[in-house]
């Protein structure tokens, strides 16, 4: 029941390369399920993206900020288009 009710709330999106999912201090209210794509996750620096990670399909964004409702530590850039 409960996996049931969530699915109804999923809602399928396309980013373009570049796009920003979310900014550093940002409040997170949506969990994102990247299923194809990489993204770089960072920080800003001097106002420069520097990316220490890149996830590549199958990665899931947001889960901890919006359990423990605290902001975005981090940088999430769409490095291709996911």
């Amino acid at each position: 029941r409960f996996i049931m009710s969530m699915l109804s709330f999923l809602e399928p999106r396309h980013e373009v390369k570049d796009t920003q999912l979310l900014d550093e201090l940002e409040e997170v209210n949506e969990i994102l399920f990247i299923n194809k794509g990489k993204v770089g996750i960072g920080y800003t620096m001097n106002h420069r993206n520097v990316y220490c990670i890149v996830k590549s399909d199958m990665c899931v964004i947001g889960t901890y900020g919006l359990i423990f409702n605290q902001r975005s530590q981090f940088l999430y850039t769409a490095i291709t288009q996911v």
